[in-house]
């Protein structure tokens, strides 16, 4: 307990803290400075500011006129003045001690040092004093010091009165505190008002008074809240006007406030819900993450936010499952797209990094063999790859296979050095440093992951090498087929020949060797060619396609030849059915159409003018359907003339005559 000590004229001097009861005597200053007596001093005039009445003066004797005549008494001494004057100083500082002793008030009691033994007196007045900040414990305290002394006690009117006084300022403050909304702050501070206050009624009214309002507080708003849950807006809105009508402030005026916030917010937060689930059906995994950021925005304060976090963590599911089957596929880029969307406050959130770390590692991994050939690029993917991967939480699902792709890599790793050592040796390209490079990838055991790799780049860089050995070879070959005759293309087939067959040139080689026997077999066709078109020029179509015949299937000439003949046979077939459909046509022009269709069928599928013949037989058929048709009309004309009409009546003659149809009058020729 702080308070401030007086000194015994009544100013201020510095503050302390007094503990009652049990902590009286416990913490204790050093003792005040006693305060000094004003003393007179024996030669000095006295002190102006001490009034005079404390200030004795010795009488002092007037001066006497000196005779002219020496007196003739005998002088006193000098010591016996100094006597006197020594017993007024004493009496005249007794006597104003005195004074200032008995017109001072006594020094008030140290609360500092006060413990159970000091007299009731002063540890009432040390109560009162600690009372007068308002602070709680103070005030507790004092109230613990009186409270208990009993009625005999000189001072227990005077400590009732103070008690009644300190128990009516704690109730102001738990009025205070529930006015606040402290409520449990505002009952205990009541329960420090003891059952013997004099006005301990008021505080069992109040009490009661604010549990009932506290009660009907609760009650409304936990049906406001249960409407919320459900979104009930309306539920909602009538029990904020029943909490507005209660009679407790702090439920009037703060929790009013407070409810209708928080039913913006609900209906806010449920209107974004509603939005990132219409957006979100059908499960489409292009729009979960528009969906999840949506319902992120749902204020976390809000009833809505449990409802909201549910479906988080379904569409973040459904995610998670997706980038994993992407994953799995090799559609690393469509992984991480899927796993990036899952939000951190999400259950989940662990896993999906944990599925772009190791799905960024292993596309990393997969572009150090996007080539054969190898390239520092390579490696650091390779370094990124690995460092990826150990960013996979220990106890997540993707941690053992991420573990074993580490080891593979840093395998890998290790080789494809060595692989990009064996490369700058071969990019130099001399024989020599070829075979380095060959013997550097040998290296590569066979098992391991770059093995594949390392045969590849054997092969090609022996290819290489073979190259350089085969040029020269093949380079003669050509210089020897220059003069373009048989014999200097047969000795440039020979030379060519040398390119053992497996070597890396043996293509080139035997493309030349084509080349140069061509040449050979046109140099020996020609003639025979030459021959043949000879022939069909001057009609003897017949005999050009037996030479060009001559001309065998593996010859260079052959396709020509045979593509002469084709056209040589062309002609021939015309000029055989030009002959046919002229017959043909003449025969039509006598109105032998019968005889005419008959001979252009003769032209068969396939031939030169077969789609002519076809033409001209539709046209004829036509003909001769028209020229039946009309003689059919005259027969039934003429039959119709010679009818006496009984036959329709069932009228038959004794004669037996029947007509049978067969009756030709001459009419209908079946020449046409």
């Amino acid at each position: 307990m702080v308070r401030k000590r007086f000194d015994r004229f009544g100013g201020a001097t510095r503050e302390s803290t007094w503990y009652p009861d049990e902590s009286l005597g416990k913490h204790s200053p050093s003792p005040p400075r006693p305060i000094a007596s004003p003393s007179i001093s024996n030669s000095g005039p006295p002190d102006p500011s001490v009034p005079s009445a404390v200030h004795p003066v010795a009488p002092v004797a007037r001066p006497r006129p000196q005779s002219r005549r020496r007196s003739r008494r005998p002088k006193k001494p000098w010591n016996l003045r100094v006597f006197w004057l020594s017993t007024f100083a004493v009496f005249g500082g007794t006597g104003l001690a005195a004074f200032l002793w008995m017109t001072h008030l006594p020094p008030p009691p140290d609360c500092q040092n006060i413990s159970p033994l000091s007299s009731d007196m002063d540890r009432l007045y040390c109560a009162r004093e600690a009372a007068q900040s308002g602070r709680l414990n103070d005030l507790v305290a004092s109230i613990k010091l009186v409270e208990q002394w009993p009625t005999e006690n000189p001072l227990y009117g005077e400590a009732q009165g103070l008690l009644a006084d300190w128990s009516a300022v704690l109730l102001t403050t738990a009025r205070q505190q529930i006015e606040r909304g402290d409520f449990d702050g505002a009952i205990a501070t009541t329960q420090y008002i003891p059952t013997k206050s004099p006005n301990y009624a008021d505080v069992e009214a109040a009490v009661s008074t604010w549990k009932q309002q506290w009660q009907d507080g609760e009650a409304v708003y936990a049906k406001a809240e249960a409407a919320l849950k459900v979104h009930n807006w309306d539920e909602a809105a009538r029990q904020l006007s029943t909490l507005g009508q209660l009679q407790n402030r702090y439920w009037r005026q703060q929790r009013v406030d407070e409810l209708a916030q928080q039913i913006i917010l609900e209906r806010q937060a449920w209107k974004m819900l509603t939005d990132a689930r219409n957006l979100a059906k059908g499960n489409p995994l292009e729009r979960l993450g528009s969906a999840i950021a949506l319902a992120e925005k749902v204020n976390q304060q809000t009833f809505t936010w449990a409802e909201a976090k549910t479906n988080i963590e379904q569409w973040s599911t459904l995610l998670l499952n997706g980038g994993s089957e992407k994953r799995n596929a090799g559609d690393f880029d469509a992984a991480i797209a899927l796993a990036s969307q899952i939000p951190d406050i999400s259950t989940l959130a662990s896993e999906a990094k944990d599925l772009i770390e190791f799905s960024s590692a292993q596309k990393l991994a997969r572009q150090s063999t996007s080539a054969w050939h190898p390239s520092l690029v390579h490696v650091l993917n390779l370094l990124e790859a690995t460092k990826a991967a150990r960013q996979v939480e220990p106890n997540g699902s993707l941690y053992a296979e991420a573990q074993a792709n580490v080891q593979d890599w840093e395998q890998q790793l290790t080789d494809l050095i060595q692989l990009q050592y064996a490369n700058i040796f071969a990019g130099i390209g001399h024989h020599s440093t070829l075979q380095m490079a060959v013997h550097q990838a040998t290296q590569i055991e066979a098992g391991r992951s770059r093995r594949t790799q390392a045969q590849t780049l054997i092969a090609h860089w022996t290819q290489e090498i073979q190259r350089i050995e085969d040029r020269p070879i093949i380079a003669r070959a050509r210089q020897l087929a220059e003069p373009g005759t048989i014999p200097a293309f047969k000795t440039a087939i020979a030379e060519a020949s040398k390119v053992q067959m497996g070597r890396a040139l043996r293509n080139d080689a035997q493309t030349w060797v084509a080349n140069w026997t061509n040449q050979i077999e046109i140099i020996e066709d020609t003639p025979t060619l030459e021959e043949a078109r000879s022939l069909a020029s001057q009609g003897s179509l017949s005999r050009a396609i037996d030479v060009a015949g001559r001309i065998g299937a593996e010859r260079a000439l052959y396709g020509e030849a045979r593509s002469a003949i084709r056209r040589w046979r062309y002609e021939i077939l015309v000029a055989q059915d030009s002959r046919t459909l002229d017959q043909a046509r003449s025969l039509a022009a006598e109105l032998s159409l019968t005889r005419a269709i008959d001979v252009a069928s003769q032209i068969g599928a396939g031939r030169p003018l077969y789609s002519e013949a076809q033409g001209a037989i539709a046209d004829w058929q036509a003909q001769r359907a028209q020229i039946w048709a009309d003689q059919e009309a005259a027969q039934q004309s003429s039959s119709d003339y010679y009818d006496d009409g009984y036959s329709s009546d069932g009228y038959s003659d004794d004669s037996g005559y029947e007509d049978s149809g067969d009756y030709n009058d001459g009419y209908y020729d079946e020449s046409y």
